[in-house]
């Protein structure tokens, strides 16, 4: 499992992209975190008690969605 992070605008997506164009496609599966709908900051704040924290939540379910998905 690889995971890709960072800030915005970095090129994760981007990145993402070439690795489906050149890999196997049925060799891997690709997930991207961005697919999900993204509260803005304040909701992020008030549900989670900030983005950072609204981020590792996400992360985790989407471990936990990829643990079972196998």
């Amino acid at each position: 499992m690889i995971f890709l992070t960072g800030a915005s605008s970095v090129g994760k997506t981007s990145t993402l992209d070439y690795l489906k164009r050149t890999l196997e496609p049925d060799a891997f599966a690709f997930y991207a975190f961005d697919s999900i709908q993204i509260p803005s900051l304040e909701e992020m704040t008030a549900r989670y008690g900030s983005p950072g924290d609204w981020q590792k939540a996400k992360t985790f379910e989407w471990i936990e969605r990829l643990i079972k998905s196998k």
